[in-house]
């Protein structure tokens, strides 16, 4: 009979190895933001490509980001870097800001974190 996984516990779950160095430059997107940069794309009706990432604030290293990630949650974790760097790196985003979708900085996303890891216990 299958375990019942943990709730929480694919948020708390880092891969055997992360997907970039810790030196490597990182930017992430909110998912809520990403997913109105979609239907922003599909109400325009555009065949425009564009680059989505979170702007300013959520660009940072692996390592900050990782830290800054589970601190908020209040958990302590020992990432395994890879020793290539890989195809991650902060994105020019001034064409999809039209889009209007960077409505979460990443410090509201670290506050969703801290929220999350108190319903969870973990803090």
């Amino acid at each position: 009979m299958p375990r019942k996984r943990q709730e929480g516990s694919d948020l708390l779950e880092l891969p055997e190895t992360v997907a970039y160095r810790a030196d490597q430059r990182v930017e992430c997107v909110f998912v809520e933001d990403a997913g109105y940069a979609l239907s922003s794309c599909l109400k325009e009706k555009t065949d425009d490509v564009f680059n989505i990432g979170g702007g300013a604030s959520w660009q940072m290293t692996g390592e900050e980001y990782l830290r800054r990630f589970y601190d908020a949650l209040g958990v302590e974790v020992e990432p395994n870097y890879p020793l290539d760097y890989t195809a991650v790196d902060w994105y020019d985003t001034s064409k999809s800001r039209s889009l209007g979708y960077q409505r979460t900085s990443f410090n509201q996303f670290e506050k969703k974190l801290v929220t999350i890891g108190e319903e969870l216990g973990l803090r």
